[in-house]
C-alpha cells in the first residue's frame, strides 16, 4: 500500500518527490514505491461567491442584506479544476491507504489541504508533515516523525473561522457601502483598521502646528553639555528666557558635580521573524513587505537556504541547538572569517534566543544546513539572505560591552548635563561594524572646573509625527494583532490596489478615497480593538480554549449589526474619480475607471449602464515610475502616455523602430507579466476576497 502526499505547490511536491525517490511522473503527480506525491496550486477550493447561492444574492440591493447563508459552502476554483480532478482520481486508487498533508505548516496551509479533502470525500486515515525547511534532511526527518492529522483539527477550525468571518463581514459591509454611496467600495476586518491608522496619522500631521523652542549648549573643549531645567527638560519654549539664561551664564565657570559610570552589556538582537525582517529590509533597502516576502519565499522554496518564512517567532527551541554548527559550516565563503572566529573561540549561541515557550508553529528564521550556493541568487534575494545570516552569526558573538558615563555640571546655579559611552568590547557589533552614533567623553572627575564657558543658543521647532512607512505600519499591525505575519504584506498591497493608499518613496499616504472610506465606515470596524479580539479568539480556537460555533455566532451577530449601522450612517461621500463631463444618457457626472487594462468613462449612477472606452493600458512601463503606460491611437501613430509622470512616447520615434520590434517587446513584457502573476505576489496569492 502507498501513501498519498498532498503538497501546496508543484515546486514543493517536486522536492519531496526527489527526496523520497518518487521518480515516475504521472498526470499531476510523482510516484515511487511507497509514496504518490501530488500538489495543490495554492487554494484549489474556496468559498462560494454570493452569486453562487442563486438569484437572491445576485442583485446588489438593500433587501438582500445581510447575506448570511444557512451554511457557507465551498467550490472548486474554476482555473484549478484540472489539478483538483487529478487529485480526486489518484485518491480513488485502491493501493492508497492514507493521506499525508504536506501543505505549508500553518493555519492557511491546513485550510488548503482540508478543503480539498472535504471535496474528494476523504474517509481514510491521514497524517501531518510539519517541517520548517525544505532541505532533503528536513524532509526525511519530517517523514520519520509524522503526526496524526487529527491533532490539527483545531488549526483547521481556526482557519475556517477566519475565512468565513472575512466572507461574512467583508462582503456584507462592502455591499452595504457600495449600495449606499453608489461607488465600488470595500471594507474588511483587517484592511479597514489598518487604513484607519494611516488616516489617523495623516490627520495628526495635517493638524500639527510647529512650536519654536531653544536649547543652550555649553562648549567645554573636549565635549559639550546641555542646559536642563528642574524637570530635566532641555527645551525652552520662551525665547526671552533662553536669551536671559545665555546672557547670565556666558563666560562663567562650569563645575562638574557628579560623574556616574556604569558598565553595561547589550546582547545581540533576537533572530528574525517575518515581520521584523520586513521592517529591517524596508528600513535599509526600502523594500516593500511583499518584496521581502517574495524574496524570502524563493530562498526557502527554490534555493532551500532558509527555514519556513511565515513565522512569528524570534526564538529557537532547544532541539534546534545541536544543528547550529552544521548550519554555520554550510554558510558561504563570504562569512568564513566570522565562522572561523566562532569555532576557534568555541562560542555558543546566545541563551536568550533559545526559549521553547516562545516558539509557536515555527521557530525563528535561520539559514538551513544546505550547502549554500549564492551564485544563483538575485540581488534582492542576496540582501535578504545576508540579513538572516548576519543576524544568525551575531547570536554567537559575546555581548556588546560599554561603560555608560553621565555627567552633571553647575554653571552659576543652573544645571547642565552630558552623557557618552566608552566601548569596552564591540562583541556582536563586529559582524556589521555598527557604530550607532556612539559618543565618548574624555576622562572627567568631580570638582573639575572649566573657566569662561562659551554658550551656544540653538533654535528649533517641534516636528509632526512622521508618515507611516511599511516598517512602522507593520509594527502597528503587529502591536494591534491585525492580520498575521503571512497576511500583512497582502493587506498593504490590497489597500494600494483599491486606491485607498499610495506609495511615495518610503511613505504610505492615504488617498482622498481612503480618507473618505474611514469617515463613512462604522466606528467598530475602523478600530483595531474588535479585530484584535477576533484574532485572539482564533488563537484560542487553536489552543482548544474556544469553540468554533461560539466564534461564528459572534461573527454573524456583528455582521448584522455592522450592516445595519452602515446603512443608517448619515455621511456624505464624493467620488474621488469623478470627472467634469456629463453622462450623455442621464446627465450625471462620469467616472474615470480602469478595468482589466481598459480605461473607461462610466456613469456615476450605478443604475445607468452608460460606459465608453477611452483608452487602454499597454505592456510598456514608464521609465520613471514603472507603471503601465496608456496607449492611444492618434493620427495613425501609437502614443504611450504616463499620466502620473506626464511622459509621452510615440511608437514611430522609439529607437527600436517600427511595429515589428514593438510586438517583440510587447510579447516579452507580456511574458514577464504572466510570470509575475504566477509568482507569490499579493494579487495571485490573495486567498480570499477580503482580509
Amino acid at each position: 500500500m502507498k501513501s498519498l502526499v498532498l503538497a501546496e505547490k508543484p515546486s514543493v511536491a517536486k522536492e519531496i518527490a526527489h527526496t523520497l525517490g518518487c521518480n515516475t511522473k504521472g498526470n499531476g503527480y510523482f510516484e515511487g514505491s511507497q509514496y504518490i506525491i501530488t500538489w495543490a496550486l495554492g487554494h484549489l477550493v474556496t468559498l462560494k461567491t454570493p452569486e453562487d447561492y442563486g438569484d437572491k444574492y445576485k442583485s446588489w440591493t438593500v433587501d438582500t442584506l445581510p447575506m448570511i447563508p444557512e451554511k457557507l459552502e465551498t467550490k472548486i476554483i474554476p482555473g484549478s479544476k484540472k489539478q483538483f480532478y487529478n487529485i480526486k482520481e489518484i485518491a480513488k486508487r485502491n493501493d492508497i491507504n492514507e493521506l499525508i498533508i504536506a501543505t505549508d505548516a500553518g493555519r492557511e496551509g491546513e485550510l488548503v489541504a482540508r478543503l480539498i479533502m472535504e471535496h474528494i470525500h476523504w474517509k481514510k486515515p491521514f497524517k501531518r508533515l510539519w517541517i520548517s525547511s525544505l532541505t532533503r534532511q528536513a524532509i526525511k526527518e519530517g517523514f520519520s516523525r509524522l503526526k496524526p492529522g487529527r491533532e490539527y483539527d483545531n488549526l483547521f477550525n481556526a482557519a475556517k473561522c477566519r475565512s468565513e468571518a472575512d466572507w461574512l463581514i467583508g462582503l456584507n459591509v462592502t455591499r452595504a457601502l457600495t449600495i449606499k454611496y453608489n461607488d465600488q467600495l470595500s471594507a474588511g476586518r483587517v484592511q479597514t483598521p489598518t487604513l484607519s491608522m494611516m488616516v489617523k496619522r495623516e490627520e495628526e500631521i495635517r493638524s500639527f502646528r510647529p512650536v519654536p523652542f531653544w536649547t543652550i549648549e555649553a562648549n567645554l573643549g573636549g565635549f559639550t553639555a546641555q542646559y536642563t531645567d528642574k524637570n530635566n527638560n532641555a527645551r525652552i519654549f520662551d525665547k526671552a528666557e533662553a536669551e536671559r539664561l545665555k546672557a547670565k551664564l556666558s563666560g562663567k565657570t562650569a563645575i562638574i558635580k557628579t560623574v556616574a559610570k556604569k558598565e553595561k552589556n547589550e546582547n545581540a538582537p533576537l533572530f528574525y521573524d517575518l515581520t521584523e525582517l520586513q521592517r529591517e529590509a524596508n528600513k535599509r533597502y526600502a523594500f516593500t513587505a511583499q518584496k521581502t516576502l517574495k524574496s524570502l519565499q524563493s530562498l526557502y522554496e527554490y534555493h532551500k537556504l532558509v527555514t519556513y518564512p511565515r513565522t512569528d517567532s524570534r526564538h529557537i527551541t532547544e532541539d534546534i541547538v545541536p544543528t547550529l554548527n552544521l548550519r554555520l559550516n554550510s554558510l558561504p565563503y563570504d562569512y568564513k572569517n566570522y565562522v572561523s572566529e566562532i569555532i576557534k573561540n568555541k562560542m555558543s549561541v546566545n541563551k536568550s534566543s533559545v526559549n521553547n515557550s516562545k516558539v509557536t508553529d515555527h521557530h525563528a528564521l535561520l539559514p538551513t544546513e544546505e550547502k549554500a550556493q549564492t551564485g544563483n541568487l538575485t540581488q534582492e534575494e542576496m540582501k535578504i539572505y545576508n540579513l538572516i545570516v548576519k543576524r544568525f552569526i551575531e547570536n554567537f558573538y559575546p555581548p556588546f560591552k560599554y561603560e555608560q558615563v553621565k555627567v552633571t555640571l553647575d554653571i552659576d546655579g543652573e544645571a547642565f548635563s552630558s552623557s557618552g559611552r566608552t566601548v569596552i568590547d564591540r562583541g556582536w557589533k563586529k559582524v556589521e561594524d555598527r557604530s550607532d552614533g556612539e559618543r565618548s567623553l574624555p576622562e572627567l572627575k568631580e570638582g573639575q572646573k572649566f573657566d569662561k564657558v562659551r554658550l551656544d543658543l540653538k533654535s528649533s521647532h517641534t516636528e509632526p509625527p512622521p508618515r507611516h512607512t511599511e516598517g512602522t505600519l507593520l509594527t502597528e499591525m503587529e502591536k494591534h494583532s491585525l492580520g498575521t505575519p503571512a497576511t500583512r504584506a497582502e493587506i498593504i498591497e490590497k489597500l494600494i490596489h483599491v486606491s485607498y493608499v499610495e506609495r511615495k518613496e518610503k511613505s504610505l499616504i492615504p488617498t482622498q478615497k481612503g480618507k473618505q472610506i474611514i469617515e463613512i465606515v462604522v466606528t467598530d470596524l475602523r478600530s483595531p480593538d474588535l479585530t484584535s479580539k477576533w484574532e485572539k479568539e482564533l488563537e484560542d480556537i487553536i489552543k482548544g480554549k474556544k469553540h468554533r460555533e461560539d466564534f461564528m455566532k459572534d461573527i454573524v451577530y456583528n455582521t448584522k449589526r455592522l450592516v445595519k449601522e452602515t446603512l443608517e450612517k448619515d455621511k456624505d461621500y464624493k467620488h474621488s474619480n469623478m470627472i467634469n463631463k456629463a453622462c450623455p444618457e442621464c446627465g450625471k457626472n462620469l467616472l474615470a475607471v480602469t478595468k482589466k487594462d481598459t480605461l473607461l468613462h462610466t456613469c456615476s449612477d450605478r443604475n445607468c449602464k452608460y460606459r465608453e472606452v477611452v483608452g487602454r493600458l499597454s505592456y510598456r512601463k514608464c521609465r520613471k515610475c514603472h507603471e503601465k503606460m496608456e496607449m492611444k491611437e492618434v493620427k495613425g501613430d501609437t502614443i504611450f502616455v504616463c499620466k502620473k509622470c506626464n511622459i509621452e512616447q510615440k511608437l514611430s520615434e522609439m529607437p527600436e523602430g517600427g511595429r515589428a520590434n514593438w510586438k517583440e517587446l510587447s510579447s516579452s513584457n507580456r511574458k514577464n507579466d504572466e510570470e509575475f502573476k504566477k509568482a507569490d505576489n499579493p494579487f495571485a496569492a490573495l486567498k480570499d476576497f477580503f482580509n
